[in-house]
């Protein structure tokens, strides 16, 4: 009997070698594979990926949460990368006190310190009410949660007709539509890298496109028979992650990448008309006569002169924001930055941007009116989930409606969307 077992457990014991050395080479390969995903989708957010992984490795983080903030950021990470980038995040932020399955906390350790062990998820309230802003909104105006999760949010712009809005369901290469009573359906099926959204006078669907293999560009998506491309480089360059864009009643357009804003005009080239890094989301006022444009690694919203020609001057801080950038905070989005993303504009000629403080109002003279506390949830346990982007929609366009972190919510306003134009 025992020179059987003697044989048998040998075998079992290189077995066990075996599959651990498989597993081994199965999480390296994971891991390069990972690595190779975040050369080619997340080339200018080398810096931003550095300072979170900083974070993480002082005060542990659930690797996944930090890959679906780098999507929510313009990362183009398939579904099925997301545990591969996962493990390149966790096997660069450190092993015992971060890594993905280390025993202090890491994604899938039970110790101190992780988003994951043994955490719940944690799910978009539904509860929650808005405070008063005068002429703004109702105190105690219900905010309603329409939709989670979806596959990815961007780009909302309302619907010309007053049903609904569309946006970027950006994992899913699709721009969807959610009509007014919550219905979902597929608007334009094929959108690869699409962003930011706005309508021209003809009725076409301008859209900001990164897709992953390259060749960035200004395009119109819809309707099918009007898809064109309007812009794909600046002077012979291409773009670097393009953001948003707006587009006026007299079809210029602009827009944003991580180096700038760019304007278009219908049968001209584009030229840069600010220099400036880490540029984010960009409205008109109501005549045109200004740009406001979010910058997220500063503390003011920022003002320009709208020139004949298109050319921007006499750059301004227009209204402080709320929202902070705090150095090694443990929650890395409030880490990184102030969370400036998204612009809408009202009849009156208020600004609602989106930030870590949820929708910041400001009147037209750049006064700080109140914040809108939608799509904001996460805070308390230093996973913020915040509105990346913002739009008026319905009939009487006074429904405020934002998408972010796969959550769409809307509110009531007292306030209206602008009329002029379809954003």
């Amino acid at each position: 009997m025992g020179n059987r077992v003697v044989p048998f457990a040998v075998a079992m014991f290189a077995m066990w070698v075996s599959v651990s050395v498989s597993a081994q080479t199965d999480q390296s390969a994971r891991v390069e594979h990972g690595r190779q995903v975040v050369a080619q989708v997340c080339t200018t957010c080398h810096t931003t990926l550095g300072r979170m992984l900083q974070v993480h490795k002082q005060t542990p983080e659930q690797w996944k949460d930090l890959v679906y903030f780098m999507i929510s950021r313009g990362a183009q990470i398939m579904p099925t990368e997301i545990e591969d980038v996962s493990a390149f995040l966790a096997d660069q932020g450190g092993g015992a006190e971060g890594g993905r399955g280390g025993a202090q906390g890491g994604r899938g350790g039970g110790g101190r310190g992780g988003r994951g062990g043994g955490q719940a998820p944690l799910t978009p309230p539904k509860d929650v009410v808005a405070p008063a802003i005068p002429g703004v909104v109702a105190a105690g105006t219900h905010i309603e949660l329409v939709a989670y999760p979806v596959e990815g949010t961007e780009g909302p712009v309302r619907m010309l007709d007053g049903s609904g809005i569309l946006w970027t369901e950006r994992n899913i290469f699709h721009i969807s539509k959610v009509d007014l009573n919550g219905n979902r359906s597929s608007f334009v099926e094929s959108a690869e890298g699409a962003n930011g959204l706005g309508w021209d006078s003809k009725g076409r669907l301008i859209a900001v496109l990164r897709p992953r293999a390259g060749g960035e560009k200004v395009a119109a998506i819809y309707p099918p028979a009007a898809v064109a491309t309007l812009a794909d480089n600046v002077d012979g360059k291409p773009f670097n992650a393009l953001n948003d864009l707006v587009v006026s009643t007299k079809d210029d357009i602009y827009f944003t990448d991580t180096q700038g804003i760019y304007f278009l005009r219908p049968g001209r080239p584009v030229k840069k008309v600010v220099d400036m890094k880490n540029m984010n989301g960009v409205i008109l006022s109501k005549d045109e006569k200004t740009l406001y444009a979010n910058h997220k690694d500063g503390e003011y919203l920022l003002a320009f002169d709208v020139q004949a020609d298109g050319s921007l001057k006499n750059q301004r801080n227009f209204g402080k924001y709320k929202s902070i950038t705090i150095p090694g905070h443990a929650d890395p989005k409030i880490a990184e930055d102030n969370g400036a993303d998204g612009i809408a504009i009202d009849d009156d000629g208020r600004i609602y941007t989106a930030t870590n403080a949820g929708v910041e109002v400001f009147s037209p003279k750049g006064e700080y009116l109140g914040a809108i506390p939608i799509g904001l949830w996460g805070a308390e346990q230093n996973r913020l989930e915040k509105p990346q982007n913002l739009t008026f929609a319905g009939p009487d366009r006074k429904w405020l409606y934002t998408v972010g972190a796969n959550a769409i919510y809307r509110v009531q306003l007292l306030a209206a969307g602008i009329t002029s134009r379809g954003k």
